[in-house]
């Protein structure tokens, strides 16, 4: 029986974690044995989306609602779940890195492979994100569906 594993949080560590492990998984594809010996992890996200402190808490046509808040208002009425707060800890809408791109690009999703152009040395923070994301999607595009839940607040933690 394969150990479990629950993540507490969807942004670049939980996503990458995940990722690093459906890696893994597709390695292991011909070997039921060793597959079977691989964790069943779960993330739990109190957002309506991935990205962690990279997300933002403004939409594009600057009214300052934030969508994530209003998935969860819906998830709350429909069915009385844990929602995210309005003051959760996120980058503001301007923030450009403050190391250079080549420092944080993949080795198995390049820069050229999803920009496709040239790019400044340093990177705001929406097209980080949407890299970051696009790399965990691109060899499972059912990536979050497999292993994450969104809305859903962790209250505690006991170590069984």
């Amino acid at each position: 029986m394969p150990e479990s594993v629950l993540v507490i949080g969807c942004g670049p560590g939980g996503m990458f974690f995940c990722h690093a492990l459906e890696t893994k998984r597709r390695a292991l594809a011909g070997n039921p044995e060793q597959l079977a010996a691989l964790p069943n992890v779960t993330v739990m996200e109190r957002a309506g989306s991935p990205g962690g402190v990279w997300r933002s808490a403004r939409n594009h046509d600057n009214n300052n609602n934030n969508p994530d808040s209003e998935l969860a208002e819906e998830k709350k009425e429909s069915d009385g779940a844990a929602t995210e707060s309005n003051h959760g800890t996120q980058m503001y809408e301007a923030l450009w890195t403050n190391g250079p791109k080549e420092g944080i690009e993949f080795f198995d999703y390049t820069y050229d492979e999803h920009f496709g152009r040239q790019l400044p040395v340093y990177m705001p923070r929406q097209p980080i994100l949407e890299y970051m994301i696009a790399r965990v999607v691109k060899n499972c595009p059912d990536f979050f569906d497999r292993y994450v839940q969104f809305l859903t607040a962790v209250q505690n933690v006991i170590w069984t």
